[in-house]
C-alpha cells in the first residue's frame, strides 16, 4: 500500500512538473517578439540567395554579388594540394545566418559545396515557402533545439572525378582499391575533403581520442597496406598523414629506405599543404616541409597520451 502510494505520488509530481514546463515554454514562445528590421534583412537576403540553391557560381562572384564575406580575412583557403582547396564563406541577416562551404580548383571556380541556413525556429514559419524543402534537389533538414538548419548540396560529378583522378595520378597509387563495407565510414572520414579532419592522439579539454584514430585503428585492423596508399592519394591531407603513421608503425625511418615510400613521402612534402594538428585543447596548422617535420610531428603528438585523464 505504502509503495502504490509513493508511486502515485511520484506520478503526480511528474505530471505538474510537464505542465510547468509546458507553460513557461507558451509563455516564452507568446512573449517572443518579432524584430521586423531584422525580418526585414532575412527577406532581403534570401530572395537574394535564392539562386544558389539551384546553381553555385565561383567565390569571386558570391563576394561581389552575393555579399558573402570569407569567415577568415584575408581570404582563407584550405589547401589541399594540387592547386583545389577549401574557402569557407557566411553571410548573416536578422535571424538568419548562411554558411557556404566550397571546393574550388586553381582558377576558384566551384565543384562542389555545402550551403547551410540555419533559421530561427521562432520565425521559420515565415520562411517555409522559400526554403520548401521539396522544391530543392539535394536538399537535408535537421531540427535543432533554437535553429532549423537547411542543407543543399551542389556537385559536378564529371569535374568532382577529375578532381579525385588528378590525385590518383600524382601519386601513381592505383584508385581501384577495395573498400571492405565495414570500413567504408571510416575511409570516407579519412579521405573526402570537407571533413573537418585533425592529426592527433588527445584533443579537446578531456583529451578524448579524435574519430580519425579511431578509424585508423579500424582500418588497421584489416591489415591491407593498399587501403592505406588509397588514403594517402586522397585530398585529404590529415588523412594523409594517419595513412603514413599506419605504414610506418609511428616511425618513419621504418619506411623511408623504401623507395616506394620515400618517392610518396616527398610527394607529400611537395604538396605543400598545412595540417590541423591537435594537442588536448590545442587547435593549430603547421607546414610540413621534410621527412623531419613528418618524423618531429608523430613524437610531439604522443607526448604524455598515456597519462591518465583525470
Amino acid at each position: 500500500m505504502r509503495k502504490r502510494l509513493i508511486f502515485l505520488i511520484c506520478i503526480i509530481i511528474l505530471i505538474i512538473i510537464t505542465f510547468i514546463i509546458i507553460f513557461f515554454n507558451f509563455k516564452i514562445n507568446e512573449n517572443f517578439e518579432v524584430n521586423r528590421e531584422w525580418i526585414n534583412k532575412d527577406e532581403i537576403m534570401m530572395d537574394e540567395i535564392l539562386p544558389l540553391l539551384y546553381e553555385m557560381p565561383n567565390v569571386n562572384n558570391l563576394m561581389e554579388n552575393y555579399n558573402f564575406i570569407n569567415r577568415i580575412h584575408p581570404m582563407h583557403k584550405r589547401e589541399l594540394g594540387l592547386g583545389y582547396s577549401i574557402i569557407n564563406l557566411e553571410r548573416y541577416g536578422g535571424y538568419t545566418s548562411i554558411f557556404i562551404t566550397v571546393l574550388v580548383d586553381e582558377n576558384i571556380n566551384s565543384f562542389d559545396s555545402i550551403i547551410t541556413i540555419r533559421i530561427n525556429n521562432d520565425i521559420i514559419k515565415l520562411f517555409e515557402n522559400k526554403f520548401s524543402k521539396s522544391s530543392i534537389q539535394n536538399s537535408e533538414v535537421y531540427y535543432g533545439k533554437n535553429y532549423l538548419y537547411h542543407i543543399i548540396k551542389h556537385k559536378d560529378m564529371d569535374l568532382y572525378e577529375a578532381f579525385i583522378n588528378n590525385f590518383n595520378e600524382y601519386f601513381q597509387i592505383n584508385k581501384n582499391i577495395y573498400i571492405p563495407d565495414e570500413i567504408k565510414n571510416e575511409y570516407r572520414l579519412m579521405t573526402e575533403p570537407f571533413n573537418e579532419n585533425v592529426f592527433g592522439y588527445r584533443i579537446g579539454f578531456d583529451g578524448i581520442i579524435p574519430r580519425e584514430r579511431i578509424a585508423l585503428n579500424k582500418i588497421l585492423e584489416l591489415n591491407d597496406k593498399n587501403i592505406l596508399l588509397g588514403i594517402i592519394a586522397s585530398p585529404n591531407p590529415e588523412g594523409r598523414l594517419y595513412a603514413i603513421e599506419g605504414l610506418s608503425k609511428n616511425n618513419i625511418n621504418n619506411i623511408i629506405n623504401d623507395e616506394e615510400y620515400l618517392n610518396i613521402l616527398n610527394k607529400i612534402i611537395e604538396l605543400n599543404c598545412r595540417i590541423r594538428v591537435g594537442r588536448y585543447c590545442v587547435i593549430s596548422f603547421i607546414d610540413i616541409n621534410s621527412i623531419d617535420d613528418i618524423q618531429c610531428l608523430f613524437n610531439e603528438i604522443r607526448v604524455n597520451i598515456d597519462t591518465p585523464i583525470e
